[in-house]
């Protein structure tokens, strides 16, 4: 059994069917080679019929793949925000300095997004029209946040996703009360650092 979903094969059982394969076996090289992972270890979430649903590439923190889990499984914990302006609206009842930027557009995102300062740093909210179709772009974002779909990304630090009703929030920086304070209003982050 991999250490990194110890628990979680226990708690979905009923749900998801776990295999683990050697990446030194013939089988485990024509898997790699299938879902064009290039790391290891490697992660597939496939649905019934086969359809690739997300992959990870490395050491994954099990509320990463748990987190996967449950959007596969639509078992969404309790939503705090779901759309923009439900997230300010939270953000500025904790007290928390909220500035509006400017607007901002990613390659890897269908929506025009929205730049907020809190407490001086950049977060990048994207609203989609429903939350379908916040989650398909969810299922394309790497679990470290190095590609989107086809898209390659170098980012300057460290990305973080977030994603909550209809909307998905990206910081890139490593302020750990920031990650923490996002985590805590948004749930834990489904790609990134």
């Amino acid at each position: 059994m991999v250490p990194v979903v110890n628990g979680l094969e226990e708690k979905y059982q009923d749900k998801v069917e776990f295999r683990h394969i050697d990446a030194n076996s013939l089988t485990g090289k024509s898997a790699y080679q299938a879902y064009s992972l290039r790391g290891h270890p490697g992660f597939v979430l496939l649905s019934p019929d086969g359809t690739i649903l997300w992959t990870g590439i490395g050491e994954q923190p099990a509320e990463i793949l748990e987190e996967q889990i449950r959007l596969v499984l639509n078992e969404q914990p309790e939503q705090i925000v779901s759309d923009y302006d439900g997230l300010i609206a939270n953000l500025k009842s904790t007290g928390t300095s909220v500035e509006t930027g400017e607007s901002v557009s990613q390659p890897f995102f269908t929506p025009q997004g929205q730049i907020i300062k809190l407490n001086g740093e950049d977060v990048q909210v994207f609203e989609y029209v429903s939350e379908e179709e916040a989650f398909q772009e969810v299922m394309r974002v790497s679990a470290d946040g190095s590609s989107v779909g086809t898209t390659m990304i170098t980012w300057i630090d460290s990305p973080h996703f977030y994603q909550s009703g209809k909307i998905i929030v990206l910081y890139v920086g490593n302020t750990p009360e920031l990650v923490e304070f996002l985590t805590e209003v948004l749930g834990p982050q489904f790609a990134g650092g």
